[in-house]
């Protein structure tokens, strides 16, 4: 059964903008969100945005991978340098990323290993999609059988990745999925009600207000999540 998907801007989709397509895979991170509640399919799910600063002329050679514990980072030796990276911050949807957090990388990279060149380095942000319960979404559309759903691994996207891909190759095949999918089915969703929904996205705007008044940096305490990833 193919499925029409058009760009979702337009309130009536011009005639340049429709695809018809077999299935369709929403695998967005954490921008699937608005794509699947555009269906109908209300998502909790919210960025826990990572940072990782890489030196580029580091000085040093490094033969291991280093976990600065009290740092809570890790260390990384790359074909193109020295890598560190870590911590979780929420901020609103499109904020620009926080070069405090990159700052504070570097410093920890340099008191780790003092000798290190933190002079030429780049910076990268990511938003890890993740969900209250830290499952995925990973499951065929319940009022549309043509969608597959894959989104919301947080902090284990790389980790997930191969086995998501067996599930959705599954799926689109239309073969028994190769294990339980049950605990991911969006419909877990349901039963918080859309006014739920709305209350923990609410709460989670709350818990970014609060960390962003007290530390500044909008740095997430351990109480809250582990800054290790």
């Amino acid at each position: 059964m193919a499925q029409t998907v058009w760009n979702a801007a337009h309130d009536k989709p011009p005639e340049a903008d429709i695809d018809d397509y077999d299935v369709v895979v929403v695998a967005a991170g954490v921008w699937s969100k608005p794509l699947v509640a555009g269906l109908g399919y209300p998502v909790p799910l919210v960025a826990q945005r990572g940072y990782h600063v890489t030196f580029t002329n580091p000085g040093v050679a490094l033969g291991r991978v280093v976990l600065p514990l009290a740092h809570a980072a890790t260390i990384v030796p790359m074909a193109m340098g020295i890598r560190i990276g870590g911590t979780v911050e929420f901020a609103g949807d499109g904020a620009p990323p926080n070069s405090k957090r990159a700052a504070a990388l570097s410093r920890h990279a340099k008191a780790t290993i003092p000798a290190l060149n933190v002079g030429e380095h780049t910076t990268w942000m990511g938003e890890r999609p993740c969900t209250p319960d830290s499952l995925p979404v990973l499951c065929r559309a319940p009022r549309h059988p043509a969608v597959l759903f894959a989104f919301g691994h947080g902090h284990q996207g790389i980790i997930g990745a191969p086995k998501t891909a067996e599930v959705i190759a599954d799926l689109v095949a239309e073969r028994p999925p190769r294990l339980d999918i049950a605990p991911f089915d969006v419909g877990r969703f349901r039963s918080l009600g859309d006014c739920a929904v709305e209350k923990l996205t609410t709460v989670y705007s709350c818990i970014r207000s609060f960390l962003t008044a007290t530390y500044g940096v909008r740095r997430c305490p351990k109480a809250f999540c582990d800054a290790s990833s």
